[in-house]
């Protein structure tokens, strides 16, 4: 009974802060905030979490759980097809609900940079590594690059892409956009032969698509100095 107490508790607190942050954002959301919010003790946050980040990560955790869904089978010849679904869905994900996702790294980042940094450790176990679980299954990664050395670069591109959408406020089909390229460059150079040609060519198209929605907004894009 007292671990289902506990349990029932941590949910409340998770949904407590979810609402928070949709509702205030960051400037809203303090640990006696989020107690009242949960009709709990100003000690139970940090006795059931230890940390306001630890809140925050479940809270995260919890937006995107299910997302391993939209990773399936993969087609051998089409791998471009996983990379893109899995960057589309991501896009969905984030601007159905920009304003608390904002909210939730803008809350992150005050506490230091690692734990903004750890921001996309949920999105990766749920997305991100199933699809590159999917495509060593597949057997078309070349045997020189680790399957775990491609997860945490192509985490590493998830985690640039989503930096600059919280900055820029991106619309969905251009975040679409700039993680498909950002995962289709990163892939390119992980797989084997068969179907690399095949993947080169959807990655070219994916990146005229980005190219012109640049060009559409380029107060919304980073200026490299030439």
């Amino acid at each position: 009974m007292r671990a289902r107490q506990r349990e029932e508790r941590r949910q409340r607190l998770v949904h407590a802060a979810r609402k928070l942050l949709a509702e205030s954002g960051a400037e809203g959301f303090s640990m006696a905030t989020l107690a009242k919010q949960a009709g709990l003790s100003l000690a139970t946050p940090y006795n059931l979490f230890g940390s306001k980040a630890a809140i925050l990560h479940a809270v995260f955790a919890a937006e995107v759980e299910g997302l391993h869904r939209s990773v399936g089978k993969v087609d051998a010849r089409d791998p471009a097809r996983i990379a893109f679904r899995v960057a589309a869905r991501i896009a969905e994900v984030f601007s159905r609900k920009p304003d608390f996702y904002r909210g939730l790294s803008h809350s992150l980042s005050m506490l230091g940079s690692d734990e903004f940094q750890r921001l996309v450790v949920p999105l990766s176990d749920t997305m991100l590594t199933p699809m590159v679980r999917a495509l060593a299954d597949a057997g078309i990664l070349r045997a020189a690059i680790p399957a775990d050395v491609l997860d945490v670069q192509i985490a590493y591109a998830a985690g640039s892409v989503f930096l600059h959408w919280v900055v820029l406020h991106w619309s969905e089909q251009r975040l679409a956009a700039e993680l498909s390229v950002s995962f289709g460059l990163t892939l390119l150079g992980a797989l084997d032969e068969p179907p690399r040609p095949a993947f080169a060519a959807a990655l070219d198209a994916m990146t005229a698509e980005l190219v012109a929605l640049r060009a559409s907004d380029p107060d919304a894009t980073v200026q490299v100095p030439r």
